[in-house]
């Protein structure tokens, strides 16, 4: 289909004007269902373990009058995914044929992963032939309970259509028709973020970048061209085949688009900086739909600004990374009991600290607090050379621990590691903040959570965490003066990113527990200015919707994001019409 038939087709009936000065949604007022019956003997199952006999697709957009659908399944092919009933999650990749109740006959392709399914229909009927014109997202059902209504807080915002583009050239129809229509949008890349309506948007139109997922290596190998769809355990696989890395995600299922303009924290940091660093040109969709390179003779201005500025800007439809050898590496996860905390804090500070620094190490330190309320130490290691038991990490390896998955292995594996303790399914919170290196740092940091969680005792909470990931000098060494806008230098010292996380399961504990985080926060702050400790500095990845990011950059890189603001998007359309992610103002 044409996707700005497509959109025209879908929007139409909000009956925007040009140039209105206040956003509209552009929302058709009814999403129809589209419901399958088996009608078969044995029910239809749609994955495996016997669950459920009905398929319920939300269509978005069509006709407003058109009937609600009702038939059989006539056959099903391809891979509808086995049904994961830990996370509630489907990952299909298949066709379905369905005959309505009145004698027509539908082709749906499903592909994606829940809560995102996306279906596209066919069908010779006339009566039916406005599905031509749709894409659904798709919400499977079995018994009287969804099986994602529950996946994220970004899964509650129901946007009006989900634009699903292949191309940088879908993208820019997209866009500038939204733009001349004044409507509201949202831009999704992986859609990992915890809170809801940062890449999603209620009763507006989601951008939803997955279908750009190409990830391919330059014949000189030093670079790589990947998607923003794209996930990182799926850009490692690619890379790894080549010998070569990309500084992205430790998270396998985490996307491209939002680590990689949102600065990206990765285990190779000590190395080769931050993720948007090794941004070496880009491919961007302005408001006006203009397709524009971005590098070091084009644009060099909006290249800067895209290295930490967000979605403030356009749409980037393609990355192009700087790549370097790389082999399997070491590490794993390691867990200790809680009694083993006064080493933990001392090893953390030691090695935050160090001068010189291993720059081949990545150390991610977890305290947690259990569903049943006790406390438990996890640090996440990891070695960018294939040496097992490094001295510099000595300090940490010879803490007696109870478990550990220690090993040598492709990235790719890790990032599996990763993404399976980042389970879906949960309602979910990340904030952070910044501090020094000192002990007492992270003993006052680790006292302002500790107190916070007496008030779980009660709730749905299933986990929360607070950790650190050091941030040595080295790493600013790597990047040239004024390569990203994140508005850090050498000349601050060594600090650590601190975050705070929380997954539970009751909706109605969302505001307890978002108010909990701040707490912790402002606790940390006011422990880390008293010790001569504390850092504006809030990294956009782990920050919550009341966090005040970009402007933890300073004034000097909050002037530049401005500046290419009233350049590149002079009506403000990614300022007002994209309201989430970190805005400018």
């Amino acid at each position: 289909m044409l996707m700005s038939n497509f959109l025209f087709g879908a929007i139409a009936t909000a009956t925007l004007g040009y140039g209105r000065p206040t956003p509209s949604p552009c929302a058709p007022p009814l999403v129809y269902l589209f419901t399958v019956y088996a009608t078969e003997s044995t029910p239809v199952i749609i994955g495996n373990g016997g669950h459920g006999n009905r398929l319920f697709i939300p269509i978005t957009g069509g006709s407003v009058t058109g009937p609600r659908l009702q038939g059989k399944v006539l056959g099903l092919g391809g891979d509808w995914g086995s049904y994961d009933s830990a996370n509630k999650t489907f990952a299909p990749d298949a066709k379905i044929v369905v005959q309505t109740n009145d004698g027509a006959t539908i082709l749906i392709s499903g592909h994606g992963k829940s809560p995102y399914i996306n279906y596209e229909f066919e069908t010779g009927s006339e009566v039916y032939s406005w599905l031509n014109q749709v894409i659904g997202v798709g919400i499977i059902q079995v018994g009287e309970a969804s099986l994602t209504a529950d996946i994220f807080q970004e899964a509650e915002v129901h946007p009006s259509c989900i634009v699903s583009p292949t191309s940088s050239a879908d993208v820019s129809s997209a866009v500038r028709t939204l733009t001349q229509l004044n409507c509201n949008f949202a831009i999704r890349s992986g859609g990992h973020s915890t809170w809801a309506g940062d890449a999603n948007i209620a009763g507006g139109v989601t951008i939803d970048l997955q279908g750009l997922h190409s990830v391919s290596v330059s014949q000189d190998k030093s670079k790589v061209s990947v998607g923003p769809g794209a996930r990182w355990g799926d850009v490692y696989r690619v890379t790894e085949a080549s010998q070569l890395v990309i500084p992205g995600g430790r998270v396998g299922t985490v996307g491209v688009g939002g680590l990689a303009t949102g600065g990206g924290l990765s285990s190779f940091s000590a190395r080769f900086g931050w993720t948007c660093d090794n941004v070496a040109s880009a491919e961007v969709i302005l408001a006006n739909g203009n397709i524009v390179n971005v590098n070091d003779s084009q644009n060099t201005d909006l290249l800067h600004v895209l290295r930490g500025g967000s979605n403030n800007f356009g749409v980037v439809t393609r990355f192009d990374f700087h790549a370097y050898p790389q082999g399997d590496i070491w590490g794993g996860t390691v867990n200790y009991d809680i009694e083993t905390l006064p080493d933990q804090l001392n090893a953390i500070s030691k090695l935050a600290s160090a001068d010189p620094y291993d720059e081949f190490t990545s150390v991610t330190m977890n305290i947690v607090y259990n569903a049943d309320g006790t406390l438990s130490v996890q640090n996440g290691l990891q070695y960018t050379k294939p040496v097992e038991y490094p001295a510099f990490l000595k300090p940490l390896t010879d803490i007696p621990h109870s478990s550990d998955t220690l090993r040598v292995g492709n990235l790719s594996n890790f990032a599996d590691e990763g993404a399976s303790g980042n389970p879906d399914g949960l309602r979910t919170l990340l904030a952070t903040t910044t501090h020094g290196t000192s002990l007492e740092m992270f003993t006052a940091a680790f006292d302002a959570w500790n107190k916070s969680n007496a008030d779980f005792a009660g709730t749905s909470i299933l986990q929360a965490r607070l950790f650190w990931e050091p941030y040595p000098q080295v790493t600013y060494q790597k990047a040239g003066p004024g390569t990203n806008v994140l508005g850090l230098s050498a000349d601050k010292g060594a600090l650590v990113v601190v975050g705070v996380a929380a997954a539970w399961s009751n909706a109605s504990e969302d505001a307890l527990m978002n108010q909990m985080a701040q707490t912790v926060v402002t606790d940390i702050d006011t422990a880390a200015k008293k010790l001569g400790q504390h850092f504006e500095y809030k990294y956009l990845n782990y920050a919550s919707p009341w966090q005040e990011v970009i402007q933890s950059y300073g004034a000097e890189s909050l002037g530049k994001l401005k500046n290419a603001s009233k350049k590149y998007d002079p009506r403000g359309i990614f300022q007002k019409n994209v309201p989430g992610g970190f805005k400018l103002v």
